[in-house]
């Protein structure tokens, strides 16, 4: 999953914050900072933006250099949703499949994963409520405008665990609890 850092200076002219990007081994780097107080907040996709419950409060001086700043991801919670794609019965591997918060402004970006070997996926840490699951089958690339998307609304609530598993030449699916 790709992780954003955000810092938010404590300075309300600031009020915007500053995002970067941490690499697959978690490290993240914030080019130049102004002396002052910082928040440091840490998210994934699919997580509320706000508030992070956590978040690392660190105090720059002029010219310093922090290093090997430790900022923990927030349990995640939330539901989970797993499947599998099918053709025609016959597995379909490297589908995306997507997962959205119907009418939340507040979620960073949205949980999404990509079909096994086996046509199979899992999402963790749906946030409970209204969902749309969205899933994408690309024809040839990976560009959604070649993409054929099927969508499929549901109710989520804190520690389910859903199945949903559909036939794109048949459109059966089914959607139950595991």
């Amino acid at each position: 999953a790709e992780n954003f850092s955000g810092i938010s200076d404590l300075d309300p002219r600031m009020a915007a914050g500053i995002r970067t990007r941490s690499s697959f081994s978690g490290k993240f780097r914030f080019p130049t900072l102004p002396a002052g107080e910082y928040e440091i907040h840490a998210y994934t996709m699919g997580m509320n933006v706000a508030p992070n419950p956590d978040p690392v409060t660190i105090t720059v001086e002029p010219y310093q250099q922090i290093e090997n700043l430790e900022v923990r991801l927030p349990e995640l919670g939330g539901g989970s949703i797993e499947g599998k794609l099918t053709m025609k019965g016959e597995p379909l591997r490297g589908q995306e499949v997507e997962v959205q918060r119907t009418f939340d402004a507040k979620t960073f970006g949205f949980p999404s994963t990509w079909t096994n070997d086996a046509g199979e996926y899992r999402i963790d840490g749906i946030q409970p409520g209204k969902n749309r699951l969205r899933i994408f089958r690309y024809v040839s690339g990976t560009s959604r405008d070649n993409a054929r998307e099927i969508e499929h609304y549901f109710d989520i609530s804190e520690g389910d665990e859903l199945r949903f598993d559909f036939d794109l030449a048949s459109g059966a699916s089914k959607l139950s609890g595991v």
